[in-house]
């Protein structure tokens, strides 16, 4: 969590709820950072704080489902590098996930955002697999976004219950 704190020392000077919307944009925190920080630091309720979170979580989100297939396509057709890359990233993809995602599908990328546990879950994660593995965009937002606000409620339990403690700032 310190690198969200570091983040959250920077975005003080906002609007506390600006500063958690945008916590909840950076892929290493997403909510898991600006759940307790936006109630710890930056003193929001528990109820605003999730809220703020779960927009903030959701706005990259769409983006990337709707614009990554059309940039990575630009990037793989005037670079080589990026063809390179982008192979290796579907190959390798698939091949961790190929298991799990053809058995379950969808609900495989709405669990994978309900887990608030940094690399092995959260909204990026299931976003970057959707694309992957070329899941219907719109459905795949849905997805995300109930898997998302069950990963909020389990941060925000978890927050409130004292077993995800953040350290004040200064």
């Amino acid at each position: 969590m310190s690198i969200a704190l570091t983040i959250a020392e920077k975005l003080s000077s906002l609007p506390p709820e600006l500063a958690t919307i945008l916590l909840g944009m950076m892929p290493v925190g997403e909510l898991r950072g600006g759940i307790p920080i936006g109630i710890a630091i930056f003193k929001l309720p528990a109820y605003e704080a999730l809220i703020l979170a779960i927009i903030g979580t959701m706005i990259p989100i769409y983006f990337i489902l709707w614009l990554l297939e059309d940039v990575s396509s630009w990037l793989r057709k005037h670079f080589e590098i990026f063809e390179t890359f982008f192979t290796w990233l579907f190959e390798h993809t698939r091949a961790k996930m190929h298991g799990h995602v053809t058995k379950y599908g969808l609900f495989a990328i709405g669990l994978i955002a309900a887990i608030p546990i940094p690399i092995l879950g959260g909204a990026w994660t299931a976003a970057l697999a959707a694309f992957v593995f070329g899941f219907d965009r719109k459905k795949s937002f849905w997805v995300i976004f109930a898997g998302t606000i069950i990963a909020g409620l389990i941060v925000l339990a978890l927050t409130e219950g004292g077993l995800l403690a953040v350290k004040t700032i200064g």
